[in-house]
């Protein structure tokens, strides 16, 4: 089996060491790993009496035994999963050219598959912000005067609060496979196994991801409302006046996906 080398952009460790732990009964952190070499000297014995003699070689081995605690990682633990999959014939693999017969997926089922993503308003906002906020900082430092006047502070304040509330959820994501366009699968990646920033989620990488569900054509997903969110979190009078959610709320970002598409649950993304 060849080895693939991979840089994720996301891993989920513990979803790895639960489907793990499903098929193997139990996953270790640390293994022990005992190392034996060993060497075997020999020499000549000569044994005599009268009118008879005999000659033979002994021989005794000495060496050394290492013994070590490795630990076992996220990663180690992907490729032992990827190949559990694989030799149980339970990984559906859609790249190249293969076929592949999309009706058959069903809840549970696992699939690698080559994609594009593309992220809600608010990520793409909020990375915009976090690129500009340093350029900012550097020209007030020159200047002594900030480049940012009073109402795009208050807007920055008020992506911050979006986003920390997108963040409770986790950061929608819609992928479109890149062999397959017809193709598109939705998810909520956790910020918390995040290897790299959303900036570098450019281009083509694969995804290898649970099914959750099919939408149906023409059934909708909200991945993520604003109104619903910042509800869920606590906001102070003057953070609710400055955002006046109730009447000034963009319906730009809020994020629904419509069918067909496949919800997902993302295990890991790497190139």
């Amino acid at each position: 089996m060849a080895i693939a080398l991979r840089d994720f952009l996301y891993l989920d460790g513990k979803a790895v060491r639960s489907y793990l732990a499903s098929v193997e009964g139990a996953v270790y952190d640390e293994e022990t790993v005992t190392e034996r070499t060993g060497t075997e000297a020999g020499g000549g014995v000569a044994v005599g009496v009268p009118g008879i003699s005999a000659g033979g070689r002994g021989s005794r081995t000495a060496g050394r035994e290492v013994t070590r605690q490795v630990r076992v990682t996220d990663d180690v633990l992907f490729q032992r999963l990827v190949v559990t999959l694989l030799e149980a014939d339970a990984l559906v693999s859609a790249e190249g050219e293969i076929g592949i017969d999309w009706g058959s997926l069903r809840r549970g089922s696992a699939l690698e598959v080559a994609v594009t993503p593309s992220f809600s308003g608010v990520s793409q906002i909020a990375a915009a912000i976090d690129a500009i906020l340093p350029l900012a900082a550097v020209v007030e430092a020159a200047t002594g005067k900030s480049p940012l006047d009073d109402s795009a502070v208050e807007a920055v304040e008020g992506f911050r609060l979006l986003e920390r509330a997108q963040g409770e959820k986790g950061v929608p994501c819609s992928f479109s496979a890149v062999d397959f366009p017809a193709q598109q699968f939705v998810a909520l990646l956790n910020r918390q196994h995040l290897r790299a920033p959303l900036s570098d989620f450019l281009g083509e990488m694969t995804l290898l991801c649970k099914i959750q569900r099919k939408l149906k054509d023409g059934e909708t997903l909200d991945l993520f409302n604003p109104l619903e969110a910042l509800q869920g979190i606590q906001l102070n009078r003057e953070q609710r006046r400055k955002l006046d959610i109730d009447t000034r709320m963009p319906e730009e970002l809020r994020d629904t996906v419509a069918g067909p598409a496949f919800v997902v649950t993302p295990v890991a993304v790497y190139r």
